[in-house]
């Protein structure tokens, strides 16, 4: 009915409701911005370089080969290249498992970029070329004298040390938000992928730091350096002086935070509830919220009169702690940065090579190919047929062209023109005798007695047998063939 109805629906809503369940725990609240460092904005920055520092560990990993199993795997492969296009290395090759798998262990920054190449193609940043060379000669190939040059610059620009090693690192320093006041700066972290340096980011607090896919870069507080900067020691990571007075004042920063906190704590009443001691995140987090106004002269607030006494010290100790950060800052544009190192394209992609069945069968068959559509001239063959048919139209219309020929075969040619051959019957001086097939008009043979050279004594023409005769010419005592740099017996097709 729908007076039932109306009764039930009156009921529910003046019904009591259920008392929460004593197992039931609340899930706190979270922040809505628990990376502050990543929100601000900038109000100045600095650029800073880690390079590896150049010990005998690094100089003998340096050293280390590559595994044999990579060796001349490349080796008189087609269609193999290294080339720089769009300030990246190329590696041109046909698809092959280990070669692929050398690269992915061995090239730092390495990525499969399928847009590059007809068929996509391995890539890596220009700060690993000389990696990438080393590797390519290991594979069996030579890199051109351009990459090479390339590769020399990029290293002396590093001051010797591995462009793939460095990271690089800029500061900023950011004016904090007085309602969260949990930060004062960031700092941006990136470098060629290395599993070593990314686990160590990892050692950080997780709400210190962030990773951006898209650019590939880190980002962790500033609070966070001095941290970051020890355990980037143990692999070999040495700061630079500028970068290591940053860092101590960074933690004293943090420092006189810490002791605001401190004071601050001490002239708060208890409460009167009872409750778990804050944590020491917690105390951090609530001593950053105290001093932050203090972080910036322009946004000093002394409301409170508990902490009066000491506020204007830890005010005068934090201007002046930010003022030296701020002059390092300034002083670190261009001290630390590296040379200049030249993007652009160096050596070009191998074009694939076609055989004539392939240019043939792409073009349509032979038939359908006239000389206009063929992209080079050594596609058409129509000047061979050409040239047979004027070579016998000069036999048969001219045959007054060779009257001087006396050996009877005016078509044949050595070096380029008509010598007459004959049979030649040789006699030295010395009275050694013998007899020769090539015996050329104008030309000497010396004997293999005395080597002393002279004419033949009679000449007969060739009746087209064979020359068998008793063993090779002998070219070594011809003066044809010293003539042509060749031995005059070989045939050459017209």
């Amino acid at each position: 009915m729908p007076s039932g109805a109306t009764t039930t629906t009156t009921v529910s809503k003046d019904a009591v409701p259920h008392p929460p369940s004593v197992y039931s725990i609340p899930t706190p609240t979270r922040a809505s911005d628990s990376r502050p460092f990543l929100q601000d904005s900038s109000l100045l920055s600095g650029e800073f370089l880690l390079q590896k520092q150049q010990t005998e560990s690094n100089k003998n990993a340096q050293k280390i080969a590559f595994p044999d199993k990579f060796r001349d795997l490349l080796k008189r492969k087609q269609n193999v290249n290294l080339y720089i296009s769009g300030g990246k290395v190329v590696w041109q090759f046909a698809f092959n498992e280990q070669v692929k798998d050398a690269i992915k262990t061995h090239i730092k920054g390495r990525q499969w970029e399928p847009s590059v190449g007809p068929k996509g193609s391995w890539t890596c940043p220009l700060e690993s070329l000389p990696e990438a060379i080393s590797l390519y000669e290991h594979l069996g190939r030579t890199p051109d004298a351009q990459l090479k040059q390339r590769s020399r610059e990029i290293i002396t620009a590093h001051g010797g040390a591995s462009a793939a090693d460095c990271i690089k690192l800029i500061v900023h320093l950011i004016r904090p938000n007085l309602d969260s006041a949990l930060t004062i700066g960031r700092v941006l972290v990136s470098f060629q992928y290395d599993a070593d340096v990314v686990s160590t980011l990892k050692q950080l607090a997780p709400p210190s730091r962030s990773y951006d896919p898209g650019s590939k870069e880190w980002t962790i507080d500033l609070f966070s350096l001095p941290e970051f900067l020890h355990h980037l020691s143990v692999l070999d990571y040495a700061p630079s002086t500028n970068l290591k007075d940053v860092a101590k004042l960074v933690e004293e920063v943090e420092s006189l935070l810490s002791e605001s906190h401190k004071t601050s704590t001490s002239c708060v009443p208890a409460k009167d509830h009872p409750g778990p001691a804050p944590s020491v995140e917690h105390a951090a987090v609530e001593s950053r919220e105290v001093m932050a106004a203090s972080c910036m002269a322009d946004h000093v607030s002394t409301q409170d009169s508990s902490i009066s006494h000491d506020s204007p010290k830890q005010e005068q100790q934090l201007e002046a702690v930010f003022k030296s950060l701020k002059q390092m800052l300034q002083q670190s544009h261009g001290k630390e940065c590296v040379g200049t190192i030249d993007r652009s394209d160096c050596v070009a992609a191998k074009r694939r090579r076609l055989t004539s069945s392939q240019i043939n069968y792409s073009l349509g068959g032979l038939d359908a190919v006239s000389d206009s559509e063929c992209e080079s001239d050594f596609l058409d063959f129509s000047w061979v047929r050409g040239l047979s048919r004027a070579v016998k139209e000069t036999f048969n219309t001219t045959p007054n062209v060779f009257t001087e020929c006396s050996c009877g075969q005016p078509w044949r040619r050595v070096g380029g023109q008509h010598v007459c051959r004959f049979f030649g019957h040789f006699e030295c001086r010395c009275g050694k005798r013998w007899t020769s097939a090539y015996c050329w008009d104008g030309e000497k043979q010396a004997c293999r007695s005395c080597n002393q050279e002279s004419f033949p004594y009679q000449k007969d023409v060739l009746d087209g047998r064979g020359g068998g005769g008793a063993g090779p010419h002998d070219s070594s005592r011809c003066s044809m063939c010293a003539r042509l740099g060749r031995d005059c017996s070989e045939r050459f097709a017209f």
